[in-house]
């Protein structure tokens, strides 16, 4: 039986999806502080997260020889930041 591994898109995918709710943490924090450029910023940088998150999970979906445990874990926080940061940013403005 083959035993099925993982990669390091599949890794950086898990990894991106964590840094990125982390950074959703900060956007809250900035939201509520009432820092407008820094909010800015710190949701730019959730965004570039989830992408990278979202664009390295969705390649090893499709491959037969990879463990999709962790790049389905990354692509569920990248969405999950992305629509929190955006309610954040719509509720506040």
């Amino acid at each position: 039986m083959d035993k099925k591994g993982w990669t390091l898109l599949t890794l950086s995918s898990f990894v991106f999806g964590i840094l990125a709710m982390g950074s959703t943490l900060f956007v809250r924090i900035a939201v509520g502080a009432a820092a407008i450029t820094l909010t800015g910023n710190l949701a730019y940088l959730s965004y570039l997260l989830a992408a990278l998150g979202i664009g390295c999970g969705v390649p090893e979906l499709f491959k037969n020889s990879t463990e999709k445990s962790y790049p389905i874990l990354g692509i569920v926080f990248s969405v999950a930041s992305t629509i929190i940061v955006t309610a954040l940013l719509l509720t506040k403005s």
